[in-house]
């Protein structure tokens, strides 16, 4: 584990890491963030809705949160913001992001299926 630089994951402040774990409590959160990971790509809002039949606003608020604890980034494109993984800068969100990638659980299977179903179709027409 040295390697990845795991000793140093515990050099946080304990204010920034109860905000990590509180915003990464959130089932929402961690689907938002396996979507973002699992495409590659940057990811707008209603994409987002779509792919995990969410409104929007709750998407939004989990992504302000993604974004607070600098998890996601975002850029926008005419009149929407897309989302995309931030560069990783420390070993902490490395472990995060690995563990996010590899989560094999039923409902990232169907949120990706339904991304690539309802949301991709559409940028095709």
């Amino acid at each position: 584990h040295q390697e990845l630089g795991y000793r140093n994951i515990w050099r946080i402040q304990m204010k920034e890491a109860k905000e990590v774990f509180n915003v990464l409590s959130s089932e929402l959160s961690i689907r938002i963030l396996r979507l973002v990971v699992g495409r590659g790509e940057p990811v707008c809002v209603c994409e987002f809705a779509t792919a995990l039949e969410r409104p929007s606003y709750e998407i939004s608020k989990s992504l302000k949160q993604l974004r607070k604890i600098s998890f996601l980034c975002s850029k926008r494109r005419g009149k929407y913001n897309y989302y995309s993984v931030q560069k990783i800068n420390d070993a902490a969100k490395a472990v995060v992001f690995d563990v996010v990638a590899k989560l094999k659980d039923e409902i990232f299977k169907e949120d990706l299926n339904r991304f690539v179903k309802e949301v991709c179709s559409v940028k095709k027409r």
